[in-house]
C-alpha cells in the first residue's frame, strides 16, 4: 500500500472518529445522566484480548483481512473470526466504527 492511499484512509478514521465523538456529545447533552457511567463498549474493550487488539491495529492501519492474515501468519477465515469478534465486543458496526471507538480509548494508535 502506498503511502497516499495509507494516507487517505487514515484521515477517512480521522473522519469518522470526529463524526462518533461529536454524535456522543450530542446523545450526552440530549440525555443528560441517563446514560449509563460506562459505556458498554468501554467495558468490552477491557476484554479484548491482545491478538484482538493487535488485529485492531493492523485494521487502523489500513489493512485488507488478507494483508492481516499474511502479516500474523493467519489464515483470512481466522482474521474474519477476529473482527467479527471485535465488532460484537465494541459494538461496532463497521470496520471504521471499531477503530474510532478503540481509538477513542486509546486502544490503537492513528498516526502514520
Amino acid at each position: 500500500m502506498d503511502d497516499a492511499t495509507r494516507s487517505e484512509i487514515m484521515g477517512r478514521y480521522r473522519v469518522h472518529a470526529r463524526l462518533f465523538d461529536q454524535a456522543a456529545q450530542r446523545r450526552q447533552r440530549h440525555h443528560g445522566d441517563t446514560l449509563p457511567a460506562t459505556p458498554p463498549e468501554l467495558r468490552e474493550c477491557a476484554r479484548l484480548s491482545a491478538r484482538e487488539v493487535t488485529v485492531l491495529q493492523l485494521i487502523a492501519d489500513g489493512l485488507t483481512d488478507r494483508e492481516i492474515g499474511q502479516a500474523l501468519y493467519l489464515s483470512e477465515f481466522t482474521v474474519k473470526s477476529h473482527v467479527k469478534r471485535l465488532f460484537g465486543k465494541l459494538s461496532a458496526r463497521n470496520r471504521a466504527n471499531a477503530v474510532a471507538i478503540a481509538a477513542s480509548h486509546r486502544l490503537v494508535s492513528l498516526g502514520l
